[in-house]
């Protein structure tokens, strides 16, 4: 939903997401990649220094362009600065906490004329109509698709308030809180976590928002009338049920619970496998959509001939994300794309496996495919945090850093140096250790390493085709810091080779 922002916002983003995800890029290539004049360019570097604070930009005399982020922020505090700024989201925001019964109030909280307000409220539902999402007047407020709408909310207060401090009052949080108790023994125990508990309280959070504002998504029971009478008992005994109602103002309804924990209690969401075969597979368009993702995983299993050992746990999972989603037009994130941003980062995802990937997705997930193409990256994101193998044999595709070794020391000590950095770093780097007659050797042999390690100083007359460091006999902090950076700058540029 990033069109929600202005042309020179989305701009500007672009500009910042280029410099973040290709570190070293040119003043010329930013202007070519993106269509901009050398002047556009300085300008925008200019205005973003200090909206993006502590976050720089740095510019050296080479004109590469570097995001200077401190180790205490990451590039989600940019997206967040975004938001932080833009009149069309500060106004989203103020409307799904208060409906105004005019425009003036809301102009005057928002510090804009009612004609800039208009503006703003026009363009938004330009952008929210392929979605049945509207902004209506007297009162101001958002109607239409209410589980498109719920969902919004819910990933623009992820991104907006990325540390997790929603701007809801705190009773508001404990009582949901209390509620999520009552219902998260019921998932898997992969799911009863910090994530998952946060992420079940903010869409509870959004959605009774919702619901005191008499928003109420259209709900398929799929409870029988026993289990609703359970239910309805569960509730009553519920110790926290006044309080909530009381505080709310609403009634904790068998229906009003049904519609708060959606997402799973559904005809689609399969709390097990036997809750799958039993209930969730007797409609067509969920065995469609599983046996979709089950055709994707074993033909990339065949083709990459990579194994999968837990394949039905693999398949469900992946089955039930898609499934939860399947109601949803919006895009699964606001400005940030984070299913896609870390598959940009490596050329070698592109091109080897995300573009086979996605012919497989796009052949037997068609119904996903065609409502939004951003599922696939959250489809593939999946695949790797799933799927280990899958991640090991990516990971394959990137070369290692290469480095020499050559000690004036016996090759016992090169022998255990070299043992000793694989252990530092692991699969980044490959290491060889150099058997040379003389120092000079080293001026021919250097141009074959991204890195030549060496536990002396170098003579001057000597003079290498790649980077080196000189060492002590035994890695001292600073040593391995120089060595990690070399490493870590050479495989990430390997990754985009």
């Amino acid at each position: 939903m990033r069109e929600l922002l202005g042309e020179k916002d989305r701009r500007r983003l672009e500009l910042v997401e280029k410099i973040y995800l290709n570190p070293g890029i040119t003043i010329d290539e930013l202007s070519e990649t993106l269509f901009l004049t050398a002047i556009q360019l300085q300008t925008d570097l200019g205005f973003l220094q200090h909206p993006l604070a502590p976050i720089e930009i740095e510019v050296n005399r080479s004109r590469q362009c570097f995001l200077k982020i401190p180790a205490t922020l990451s590039i989600k505090h940019v997206y967040r600065v975004f938001l932080e700024n833009s009149l069309v989201f500060r106004l989203l925001e103020a409307i799904f906490f208060h409906e105004y019964e005019n425009y003036d109030k809301l102009a005057t909280e928002l510090f804009v004329s009612q004609a800039t307000l208009k503006r703003a409220i026009a363009f938004a539902n330009r952008c929210f109509d392929p979605h049945d999402i509207r902004i209506k007047s007297r009162p101001v407020r958002l109607e239409g698709d209410e589980i498109n709408i719920r969902a919004f909310f819910n990933f623009y207060f992820q991104e907006r308030y990325p540390d997790d401090d929603y701007p809801f009052a705190e009773i508001e949080k404990n009582l949901v809180s209390e509620l999520a108790d009552l219902f998260i023994r019921r998932l898997p125990e992969h799911k009863q976590n910090y994530a998952s508990r946060n992420r079940l309280n903010l869409y509870l959070l959004v959605s009774l928002i919702r619901e005191k504002q008499h928003h109420v998504p259209l709900q398929v029971n799929y409870l029988t009338e026993i289990q609703k009478h359970r239910l309805a008992d569960e509730l009553a005994s519920f110790v926290g049920k006044q309080k909530f109602e009381h505080y709310f103002k609403l009634k904790l309804t068998p229906e009003l619970y049904l519609r708060l924990f959606r997402q799973y209690l559904n005809s689609g969401y399969a709390f097990s496998a036997s809750d799958y075969s039993e209930r969730i597979s007797e409609n067509p368009q969920n065995r469609q959509l599983y046996d979709g993702v089950y055709r994707v995983v074993s033909e990339l299993s065949r083709q990459l001939d990579i194994p999968v050992l837990e394949m039905n746990e693999l398949v469900l999972k992946i089955y039930n994300v898609l499934s939860t989603t399947a109601k949803l037009t919006i895009t699964p994130y606001i400005l940030f794309p984070n299913r896609k941003s870390f598959l940009l980062l490596s050329r070698h995802l592109q091109e080897a496996v995300q573009q086979q990937t996605r012919q497989l997705f796009n052949h037997y997930l068609p119904a996903v495919a065609e409502r939004n193409q951003a599922y696939f990256y959250e489809f593939f994101y999946l695949l790797v945090t799933h799927w280990p193998d899958f991640y090991h044999y990516l990971i394959q595709l990137t070369p290692p850093c290469r480095v020499g070794l050559f000690f004036n020391s016996d090759v016992e000590h090169m022998t255990y140096m070299k043992a000793h950095l694989q252990f530092l770093f692991g699969e980044k780097i490959t290491v060889e250790i150099l058997n040379l007659q003389t120092v000079e050797e080293l001026t021919n042999v250097s141009a074959a390493f991204d890195l030549i390690v060496i536990n002396f100083v170098l003579p001057a007359r000597v003079p290498l085709a790649t980077r080196y460091i000189s060492v002590i006999d035994v890695l001292s902090q600073d040593d391995v810091s120089k060595i990690g950076r070399v490493v870590n700058e050479q495989y990430y540029h390997n990754m985009r080779l």
